[in-house]
């Protein structure tokens, strides 16, 4: 057996890698609540009263992108592709079950369903091989 030594030339992409997904994380739970706090939603123009909803699932899906990735893609195999499809769809459940919430159209029916269809979704694409990237 050989020892390998690892130089800090060697170790700063990982660590800067680290580094960069913890200040954008950071970034993202830091731009919800500001932009709740400064702005005021019936001066907006409807793009930007959007805007909450789009960083709300840019949060969900970087916190889960981050969460699955440091904890099953080494030990798994899962591919970029799938890890990012999961991640979209796990995201969007939670901000389309919000929306359902503030349009008044938000049942138990709709939790349940969601829930459901979210993981029959993410454990076939956990199985199927045709995501190969």
């Amino acid at each position: 057996t050989e020892i390998y030594t690892l130089s800090l030339h060697d170790a700063l992409p990982i660590y800067f890698t680290k580094a960069r997904r913890i200040v954008l994380l950071l970034a993202l739970y830091l731009s919800l609540p500001l932009f709740l706090f400064f702005t005021n939603p019936q001066k907006l123009p409807l793009p930007l009263v959007l805007l909450p909803i789009f960083l709300l699932f840019l949060i969900f899906y970087t916190t889960i992108y981050v969460l699955i990735s440091t904890r099953f893609r080494n030990s798994r195999g899962i591919s970029r592709t799938r890890l990012i499809l999961i991640s979209a769809i796990v995201a969007i459940v939670p901000v389309l079950l919000i929306v359902l919430a503030s349009i008044q159209q938000f049942t138990l029916r709709d939790i349940i369903l969601s829930t459901f269809i979210v993981i029959c979704i993410s454990w076939y694409l956990l199985k199927v091989d045709f995501l190969k990237t």
